[in-house]
């Protein structure tokens, strides 16, 4: 994951040497993370206290491959910030994190797209990637109807800002009763923080799908729509094994957004409408993809689904909807 930062921020982040997460998030950006400094590293020729940062980023691993010195022009994102400046954006700017000091900084905030954070909230940023385990941890499970995971709702304290939500799960949609109260319910968790457009894409099994796709599309517009005021959009893959596409199928139920990946031992259709448990499952997990071996995981899931959806282009079946996507190619 990539990590764009301001030497404002820099400067920031060296104040804070007292901070609980401070030796975490030098350990984070030193073994995890691929540093991108939006300035000339001749701009710090002299600054004791930001070479002393860089003698801490560099110590025992050598020749500092992970850091990247951006002269202006090629500042990540642009300056100044523009309305549309993620328009240009690629999946891994997608899924980077921006710590820059600029005037119009609310301007990228307010999209609730990428994880951004001004000089100051360089530590809450950290906390949120360390899904706010207070340590040098990149992992959460959470037991399916225990004291902190009673109701969908109650997992929107490890949202993320995000484009893309893409749900692998064949049998997520298989009886109709429950897709409003847990594919719907999650949705929305996820979306909490969203201010623009959503992708959301679907991969099932053909056989396991018990609602009429209109009637899907209908009503994920409709219930992201009211959380993030910007239509999404919305594709549904469907692969059949009678028709021989058994090899396509996913037995892993994941789900994948911009900087995590939540995995779980059955479908996610964990509650009944009257808000009992009906899984047998016992939790589910939570990977921030700011650890390097959970990202390169995710970008081999990606990958994977991108060959699958591939085959399914090219013998034109199995894809419906707006065949949009950040980090998948429905071209």
């Amino acid at each position: 994951m990539n990590l764009y930062i301001d030497k404002e921020n820099l400067l920031s982040i060296i104040k804070q040497s007292r901070h609980p997460l401070y030796g975490d998030a030098i350990k984070m950006m030193k073994k995890q993370l691929s540093l991108f400094f939006n300035f000339p590293k001749k701009s710090i020729k002299g600054d004791e206290l930001i070479m002393a940062l860089f003698q801490l980023l560099t110590d025992g691993v050598g020749d500092a491959k992970n850091m990247t010195f951006l002269d202006d022009e090629f500042i990540v994102p642009e300056r100044p910030i523009k309305q549309d400046c993620m328009s240009t954006f690629s999946d891994n700017k997608f899924s980077a994190i921006y710590l820059i000091n600029d005037i119009d900084l609310k301007t990228l905030k307010g999209h609730g797209a990428v994880l951004v954070g001004a000089p100051g909230e360089e530590m809450s940023i950290f906390d949120k990637l360390f899904l706010q385990n207070k340590d040098y941890d990149f992992h959460k499970d959470i037991k399916i109807g225990g004291p902190d995971f009673k109701k969908w709702a109650d997992l929107s304290k490890f949202n993320l800002p995000l484009t893309d939500v893409v749900f692998v799960d064949r049998y997520i949609l298989a009886d109709i009763s429950l897709i409003e109260g847990n594919f719907i319910e999650y949705l929305k968790v996820l979306c909490q923080y969203s201010r623009s457009k959503v992708n959301v894409v679907l991969y099932v099994d053909k056989s396991q799908v018990g609602i009429q796709y209109q009637d899907l599309e209908s009503l994920i517009k409709k219930e992201v729509f009211a959380i993030t005021g910007v239509i999404p959009s919305v594709t549904l893959v469907v692969y059949s094994e009678q028709a021989g596409q058994d090899t396509l199928g996913e037995h892993d139920r994941t789900i994948f957004t911009n900087y995590i990946r939540i995995k779980s031992g059955d479908s996610y259709n964990y509650f009944l409408t009257n808000g009992k448990v009906k899984t047998k499952g016992r939790e589910i997990s939570y990977n921030s993809l700011a650890k390097k071996d959970s990202h390169e995981l995710a970008k081999t899931l990606i990958s994977d689904l991108q060959k699958n959806i591939d085959f399914l282009k090219a013998n034109n079946t199995g894809i419906q909807g707006d065949r949009s996507s950040n980090y998948l190619n429905f071209k």
